[in-house]
């Protein structure tokens, strides 16, 4: 059943991200500002929050060599090596959240989300997202590894949960804070998708 009223917010992994001298650095005071706004949702009953990887991620994909999105069983180092740099991006984003004292609860990717045996992106957790909606909470998602065809570890981009979100739940509003104009192929991150206004 879609939730009434409902908000997803993607903030793109670019616009709360950047390279400095070569080192994925957290944007804080931009991820503060951003969240100052999501004080402003509350004309929605319920908000989803997504957001992306930026140079926690992409660099990542190019420098191991998945741009492609797909990372063989036996690359599970790999794997470990970059949900760690991932983290970093989590951890201050919810560090921030509960300094504003917004109600975010930050629920895992690879849990909700798979690539089923033909490679069909999939949710498989919303009764967990009902629930924290439920208790007046803020569900947050962000860009991951998960579990894939045939035993590999599939890329699952922020694009990508927002369209399985959009799908399952039917949000009165999907709002897209970008760093630039479009979005990615959900399925292939290389593609670009045209800005559609």
């Amino acid at each position: 059943m879609p939730l009434q009223r409902t908000l997803v917010i993607k903030l793109g992994g670019g616009l709360i991200t950047e390279y400095d001298q070569a080192a994925p650095v957290v944007l804080t005071e931009r991820i503060f500002s951003l969240l100052k706004t999501l004080t402003l949702s509350s004309k929605f009953e319920r908000t989803i929050v997504v957001h992306g990887t930026g140079s926690f991620g992409k660099p990542q994909a190019v420098t191991f060599n998945y741009l492609n999105g797909v990372l063989a069983k036996k690359r599970w180092m790999t794997v470990q090596s970059v949900r760690r740099e991932l983290s970093v991006l989590k951890r201050s984003f919810d560090d921030w959240s509960a300094f504003l004292g917004l109600p975010t609860w930050r629920l895992s990717t690879s849990s909700h989300f798979r690539f089923d045996q033909l490679g069909t992106p999939t949710l498989v957790g919303s009764n967990v997202i009902h629930d924290v909606c439920a208790q007046g909470m803020m569900p947050v998602f962000s860009g991951d590894f998960v579990i894939g065809k045939n035993e590999e570890f599939g890329v699952f981009s922020s694009d990508l949960i927002v369209e399985l979100l959009s799908s399952a739940f039917s949000p009165a509003t999907a709002v897209f804070l970008l760093d630039e104009d479009g979005v990615r192929d959900p399925v292939d991150n290389r593609k670009r998708i045209e800005l559609i206004e």
